[in-house]
């Protein structure tokens, strides 16, 4: 593979430099096993910036394939050029609309919609789970995983018998929970009931007693909000894993659940499961044998992340690894990365549909006391 590239086009700078460099170091090691040479270029988190690298790194012919942007307008854009450069472009990005630009452009990072089915399939079928609630961010995250999971969950006969929205900058979630258990209706701000009319807030209260009528509630949010809201949950008369008066429900959630956050919850989230593609250590095997190569090369933990950016740059390491730099790098590339059929990386198996998508099997985790995380199943 002598003279093969890959160009990485992540933020440097700006706001999400941070993730950028996280990319950027974990992309390095990765093209360490096979050789490869990164070239890195700054996006700066922009669309234009991310246009003009992927036009510069495109017109060398020895880079191979690009790497990146990040959000979900450079994504986009970079998308676009890359397409008409036939370049072999794999994004970070979770928007699933990005990979359906071209057929050279290829997601690595399931979408809040698709984490959302896999966790309803999931809560249907092997949970054996028939009434959920849902409480989510207000926000396009929050929004497509909630249509997403109340979509599978119904499709495979369940019933979703409450759903409550609260603002992305709210602290306080007892109105929200108020609304999932039947003591509050949302009607917006100055909107009437009859002769009653909704509080500054919007909501108007209805009955004085909470009716929890479903065993699971779905919230899809980052683990910084969700271990607020966990705090909640007693006093609207919904037991969790740290046991105590009121009914038991079982929380269910999506990778932005992991995170240290969650450490500081004590019991509140023992027994709650999320779907995730890596957690390091607790996995055993190969997670966990990159997690302390990883922490003993950077000196940090791991992330899904830095997971997925690894196994992007060793399973393109490894499917040209019979390749020359002979002008044909980039074609092979395509449609190895289009044939390969469940490449094994440290997040698990590893597909691409048709369209592009990432395909992984379901893998589900279990909050022990102390934030702690266990596989199931």
């Amino acid at each position: 593979m002598a003279g093969l590239k890959i160009g990485v086009v992540v933020p440097l700078s700006g706001e999400f430099a941070p993730m950028g460099r996280q990319v950027v170091e974990a992309a390095r090691l990765g093209a360490e096993r096979f050789g490869l040479e990164l070239v890195v270029r700054d996006s700066q988190g922009q669309p234009e910036d991310a246009v003009r690298a992927v036009s510069e790194l495109g017109a060398d012919p020895s880079i191979v394939a690009i790497l990146g942007p990040i959000g979900r307008r450079e994504s986009q854009a970079a998308a676009s050029v890359a397409h008409r450069l036939a370049l072999p472009l794999l994004t970070l990005s979770s928007v699933e609309q990005v990979n359906l630009i071209g057929p050279t452009i290829f997601r690595l990072r399931l979408s809040p919609g698709e984490q959302a089915r896999t966790i309803a399939q999931a809560a249907s079928e092997r949970l054996k789970l028939s009434r959920a609630a849902v409480m989510f961010v207000d926000n396009e995250y929050g929004n497509a995983a909630a249509l997403a999971f109340v979509q599978e969950f119904t499709t495979r006969g369940g019933t979703v018998v409450a759903v409550a929205a609260y603002d992305e900058s709210t602290t306080n979630f007892a109105r929200a929970l108020d609304v999932l258990t039947g003591k509050s209706v949302f009607l917006g701000r100055s909107q009437m009931l009859g002769k009653r009319r909704a509080d500054a807030n919007g909501y108007l209260s209805i009955r004085r007693e909470a009716v929890i009528d479903f065993d699971a509630i779905f919230i899809p949010d980052f683990h910084q909000r969700v271990a607020r809201i966990l705090s909640f949950l007693p006093e609207a008369g919904l037991q969790t894993g740290d046991g105590g008066e009121g009914v038991g429900v079982q929380l269910l959630g999506l990778a932005g659940w992991q995170g240290k956050s969650m450490e500081l919850t004590g019991g509140l989230a023992a027994g709650a499961i999320y779907t995730d593609v890596f957690v390091g250590a607790e996995e055993g095997g190969s997670a966990e044998a990159f997690g302390r190569y990883f922490e003993g090369r950077t000196g940090r933990a791991a992330v899904d992340l830095d997971a997925e950016v690894y196994d992007a740059l060793t399973m393109v390491g490894a499917l040209l690894s019979d390749t020359a730099h002979d002008g044909t790098a980039r074609a092979r590339l395509v449609a190895r990365l289009g044939s390969e059929r469940n490449w094994k990386g440290v997040c698990g198996a590893l597909s691409f549909g048709s369209r592009g998508e990432p395909l992984r099997p379901v893998r589900l985790f279990r909050f022990d006391v102390g934030g702690t995380v266990v596989p199931l199943f």
